[in-house]
């Protein structure tokens, strides 16, 4: 007889949830931001650029954010923004090395002529991973 779920693994669920809704939610506006960093700094946007998204409730917020140059206090907001690529590579070795191997799997699945960008999202829960496309002036969801 299968076991019932738990009201813990409901809680993982709607966590896990939550967390995909904040990618979807900012994906649209990441790739808008993106193409416009592409179209003022191309040679920024050539080394690669991703999404990042830090919950004030992720254990590694303050760190991050402080590492980042952004002050203490901006913990209890969290972040959204665009870094570059690589830091958001720095970031998910520190945090979860396999999740690296990912990225560059989304990353590949973007469709010829638009540049990828990962949405690399840190919350109380855990690590996810999204992907969105841009290219030049014009943004795409992906």
């Amino acid at each position: 007889m299968p076991s019932s779920p738990t009201p813990s693994s409901f809680d993982d669920f709607e966590q896990q949830q939550r967390s995909f809704d904040l990618i979807d939610r900012h994906r649209a506006a990441l790739a808008v931001e993106a193409a416009r960093i592409a179209a003022e700094a191309p040679d920024v946007a050539a080394a690669g650029l991703a999404g990042l998204i830090v919950t004030p409730e992720a254990p590694e917020a303050e760190t991050l954010l402080q590492a980042i140059g952004l002050p203490a206090e901006a913990a209890q907001s969290g972040f959204l923004g665009i870094v570059p690529r690589e830091l958001a590579a720095a970031i998910l070795r520190d945090v979860a090395a396999e999740a690296v191997d990912e990225l560059a799997r989304l990353e590949a699945k973007v469709a010829e002529g638009q540049r990828p960008l990962a949405i690399v999202l840190l919350a109380k829960d855990g690590l996810r991973l999204g992907l969105a496309s841009y290219d030049g002036g014009e943004a795409a969801s992906g």
